[in-house]
């Protein structure tokens, strides 16, 4: 993509998707989940920085729910460095704005979902964040184990 090119996708209950350039195309897909929306707002050499917006099928801004957690958006962005993934969501049972950085991603809309889905699995943010630091700590002394045992 280059700057100020738009891509309308629609997105299935399994994750996958099919993009168009045409929306006119694109909002007559019946079986879709929810429509996303992508603008490349400036490309680089190391990745385009894009802002995904969910819309639905007369092309307004809408909100995609997974479990108690509403996505609002997500886009690209950082630099050759640190290349990320934001995913902005709210919690609807407390009302908390979060805004989470994915820094290994292949697929936008596809680690999205995944990332939503497994925050709803785990019912809280803070409890997804304790999870993840809990699987780096055990993976920290395996690693820990197997250098002492050399």
């Amino acid at each position: 993509m280059k700057q100020g090119d738009v891509l309308f996708c629609a997105v299935y209950s399994n994750h996958e998707y099919t993009s168009n350039a045409d929306w006119s195309c694109t909002n007559k897909d019946s079986q879709a989940w929810f429509y996303i929306k992508q603008t490349c707002i400036v490309s680089y050499s190391y990745g385009d920085h894009c802002d995904f917006n969910i819309i639905d099928r007369t092309g307004l801004p809408a909100i995609l729910s997974i479990g108690n957690f509403d996505v609002l958006k997500f886009y690209t962005g950082g630099t050759r460095e640190n290349f990320f993934l934001a995913v902005e969501f709210k919690d609807r049972r407390l009302g908390h704005l979060h805004i989470h950085h994915i820094t290994k991603w292949q697929d936008p809309i596809k680690d999205t979902l995944g990332f939503v889905k497994q925050v709803a699995d785990c019912g809280s943010y803070d409890i997804y964040l304790l999870r993840q630091e809990n699987e780096a700590l055990r993976a920290e002394i395996e690693q820990l184990k197997n250098k002492m045992n050399c």
